[in-house]
């Protein structure tokens, strides 16, 4: 585990010097802090707080279903299907996730988004 050493007002104001110590610090605090090394601030759960929502379902074949993103803070879909779906992103007024099946039967997906709970 890093080590994490807190930086002291006397090592950042203007005056001081960039130097290999403080640059160390600089590299190693993050790294301690998501490690939860003792001394470190803790990062807060609620900050980290998401929420996942799944679409799934049969897409006719030669047809298109768009599903909009759940919020402004959607991380990019995990989806699985088949591969006679085609997906693709557009956007315009609200981003959503195009599948479209160009198979000649329905074809299963299951599309798992996350996002932040702001």
């Amino acid at each position: 585990m890093t080590t994490y050493t807190a930086i002291a007002d006397t090592e950042i104001d203007q005056d001081s010097p960039v130097t290999e110590t403080l640059m160390t610090k600089m590299r190693d605090n993050p790294i301690a802090i998501t490690e939860g090394a003792s001394g470190a601030p803790r990062i807060v759960q609620g900050a980290l707080d998401t929420t996942q929502t799944t679409y799934a379902g049969l897409i006719p074949a030669g047809a298109e279903i768009n599903i909009a993103t759940p919020n402004s803070y959607s991380f990019f879909p995990e989806w699985s299907n088949d591969s006679q779906i085609i997906i693709s992103f557009r956007s315009g007024g609200s981003d959503a996730l195009n599948l479209f099946n160009n198979g000649d039967n329905a074809q299963p997906y299951s599309v798992n988004w996350r996002y932040i709970n702001a």
